[in-house]
Formats: structure tokens, sequence, C-alpha cells
């Protein structure tokens, strides 16, 4: 998969220079001084240097489970999304070159929230999401992979221009299980009413059919799509950008608001609802 990426990043950066894609390499090669050094050709470098898991699009669900026919659930876990980090810099024997270079593949790379499906391997199509790609992006963290300053200074060289290029791509490692399905339902116990009448009921357990909008004219309702964490209930968007939840039982929930399968906004809701109204 890591490869795929290396090789979808190449082409989309080499069709999008505005010199000959021929007179120009793509490397993936640690730029030390000693590698610089060597260099003969107008280089852009793509180092690898940092694979983590995005915990901000982890679902709070972490199976999800498909009925059988036979009464059995097949039990999936849900796939795991992975950053990996590039730290991207242009070698020439010009400055001005250099600055040519990154400004070409900068504007590509922020014109492409997703790496387009043309540049996509046949594994990276069946991907579950889009293959996200952020440019130029540095996470609230700390430590040296989150500096340039710093970064240079782990690989032994200079400081050199550049920026970070983020790509998130889905895998999934596991095999589904088949377990025998667990059937659950609620009792509710109450008391007789000794003046007649309905019996006295405690701690009935009340279900909301609730609904939403998206406020937004900015994006094509058909690109969003709507997650329930508590669930990882994938919930789709219709031409009036309404959304329809599932029947709930009183509570607060989180919603995540998709674009192409990048976050644009948490929320959290209550329901029963006040406020029917996601805006972006």
């Amino acid at each position: 998969m890591i490869s795929d990426v290396d090789e979808a990043l190449r082409n989309l950066i080499l069709d999008s220079l505005t010199v000959s894609r021929q007179n120009v390499d793509i490397k993936y090669d640690l730029p030390s001084r000693d590698w610089a050094s060597r260099l003969n050709r107008p280089t852009i470098d793509l180092f690898l240097f940092d694979i983590r898991e995005n915990l901000r699009l982890r679902g709070a669900e972490q199976y999800r489970q498909v009925p059988l026919e036979d009464g059995r659930v097949e039990i999936h876990r849900n796939p795991v999304r992975i950053d990996l980090r590039y730290l991207l810099s242009a070698w020439t024997k010009d400055p001005e070159d250099e600055h040519l270079l990154l400004s070409d593949t900068l504007m590509t790379l922020l014109r492409n929230p997703f790496i387009p499906e043309k540049y996509c391997s046949e594994e990276m199509k069946r991907q579950q999401f889009n293959v996200i790609l952020d440019a130029a992006v540095y996470q609230p963290e700390h430590g040296p992979t989150e500096k340039v300053t710093e970064i240079w200074g782990v690989i032994g060289n200079d400081i050199h221009a550049g920026f970070i290029v983020t790509v998130t791509i889905t895998v999934d490692p596991f095999e589904p299980r088949i377990e025998r399905q667990v059937s659950t339902f609620e009792r509710t116990v109450g008391q007789t009413n000794p003046k007649g009448g309905p019996a006295i009921v405690e701690n009935e357990v009340k279900r909301y059919n609730e609904g939403l909008v998206i406020d937004t004219m900015k994006y094509d309702p058909s690109t969003l799509t709507v997650v329930l964490e508590e669930r990882s209930e994938v919930l789709s968007v219709d031409e009036e950008y309404r959304v329809k939840l599932p029947t709930l039982p009183e509570g607060k929930y989180h919603l995540n608001v998709l674009y192409r399968g990048k976050i644009l906004k948490r929320q959290v809701i209550s329901v029963p609802m006040d406020d029917k109204t996601v805006v972006l």
C-alpha cells in the first residue's frame, strides 16, 4: 500500500510541473548532507519519516455486526486510518529553481484534498474511504517530528525549504469472525395502580426518531455523509440536505459530517433535539 501511495504522489506531482517531467527526478531518500552532495539533476524528495494511526478518525464503536441467515452474526473490526507523513523538499543548484518546484508542487497538492482516482492503484480504489491528502498542515503535537527545523537536525543536514505532506490511507488487517448472535430484550417493571386504571410504570425508556438539516450550500449533498459515532453508522444526506437519524433513546450523541471521507465538522447533539440544524 505504501509503495502505491509513493507512485500516486510521483505521478500527481510530475503531471503538475511547469517544466518537463523528463528533467526532474522524484526520490524517497533520506535527504542527508552526503545524499544531497551527490545529486546532479533537479530533484523533488519525498522522505517518509512518520507512520501513525489517525486517532481523530477512529470511531467510538470499533466493531460492526452483519446478521446471517442461519441466525449467526459476522463481526467485522473497523479498518484503521493511517497517516503517512512525508517531508517534501526540492533540490537544484539555483534557489529560484527550487522555489519554482516547491510552488508547483504545493499548488497541486492544495488543489487536491484527496488523491485523484486516476492516480490510485486498484487496491487504493477498493478502500472504504477516499485517500486524504494534506499539504503544509502541522498537527498540534510535540516532538521532533512536528517541527521541520528539528527534523533537519535529526537527519543531519542544513535546514532546507520544504513542507509536510500527509496522506491518510485505510488499512484493514482484520479477518471477520462468525459468532452466535446474542439476543437482548428490555423488561419494564411497574406496580398496580391502587386506584385502578393504568399501572404505574417506572424507568420507561423513551425513544425518538429525529431528523436534522445540514445548513450549507458550499458542498453538493451527494458528497456529504454523516457518521453517528456511538453506532459507527453512516447516514446519507438527501438532495435537500436532510439527514434521518435512527430511532434513539434519550441522551447525548456525537455526529461527524464528512465531505468525501474528510471530516468537516464534529457536533454533539441531544435527543430529543432542540436545534435540528448543523451549520458548516
